[in-house]
């Protein structure tokens, strides 16, 4: 009696689990195209005038996750007085498992197209560039993204990916997962290498996604124990809402945006002094 009280409850669990999965990854072949973009915004005009940063969620990952980041881009350009300000944009995937089946991340390749399409069109005039964040698989979806022939990489300003296989998968991945990488030449240089992108590992701490697997020629890698003022470590999922990482990926940013606006202020007073 005692080996099945505990055995029950826990093939129960399992069978649970494997339900779950099921019905998730079926949803997904039912309904394999999203076809409409909600955007929650505040705003008394009918265009935005703000620098568009967009964040693409990882496995199993929430549009919430993007709300730390958010807050931190308001509080520097509030508390500073900069002369600009940023609109941030959050990905609902629904929390697919893209980690486990590459027909989440062909489709959610599709629909990150699409989104920029849209923030695109909601600015007058068209905005300098956009900025994605992309945590986990999300990055190899903005990653893949760049690969699209049907997309235009001159859009993207700057792209910082946290936690993302940008080498391969782990060694445990799915066969599809693999698959997915090899038919994407997700190892190959990346069309857009104008696009100044920044790769950020968890270090030890994070056992999904081992440090090396986000080390990529294409990418400026760095680690959270070379981050001056990032005092620990951070696992797969904190490495999104960590408080001093955060705060210098949103410094990284606002000095960025900071040097496009001097970029721009320079020319526009070198064309007055030519004319």
């Amino acid at each position: 009696l005692p080996f099945l009280f505990f055995t029950v409850p826990a093939f129960t669990q399992l069978i649970f689990s494997l339900v779950a999965i099921t019905v998730r990854f079926f949803r997904g072949v039912i309904n394999p195209d999203w076809n409409s973009i909600s955007l929650h915004c505040c705003w008394s005009s009918g265009h935005l005038s703000g620098i568009p940063v967009i964040f693409v969620p990882g496995n199993a990952g929430s549009v919430r996750q993007v709300r730390s980041l958010g807050s931190l881009l308001q509080n520097k350009t509030e508390s500073r007085k900069e002369p600009f300000h940023f609109n941030v944009f959050g990905i609902d995937f629904n929390e697919e498992l893209s980690g486990i089946a590459g027909m989440y991340l062909e489709r959610q390749i599709r629909y990150l197209r699409f989104v920029v399409d849209q923030v695109w069109q909601i600015y007058h005039p068209s905005p300098k560039g956009l900025i994605l964040v992309g945590h986990s698989m999300g990055g190899i979806v903005i990653r893949s993204l760049l690969r699209d022939p049907n997309f235009n990489p001159s859009r993207i300003a700057l792209i910082i990916t946290l936690g993302t296989p940008h080498k391969s998968p782990r060694k445990n991945a799915l066969i599809i997962i693999e698959q997915f990488y090899s038919d994407n030449n997700l190892t190959k240089n990346l069309k857009g290498s104008h696009v100044p992108m920044i790769s950020i590992s968890g270090g030890l701490k994070d056992i999904l996604v081992p440090e090396h697997l986000s080390v990529d020629t294409d990418f400026y890698h760095f680690s959270t124990t070379a981050i001056d003022g990032v005092e620990a470590e951070a696992d797969h999922l904190c490495i999104v809402w960590c408080n001093q990482l955060v705060r210098k990926v949103s410094i990284t940013i606002a000095i960025y945006q900071v040097t496009v606006y001097f970029l721009i202020f320079l020319k526009k007073r070198l064309e007055l002094k030519i004319a």
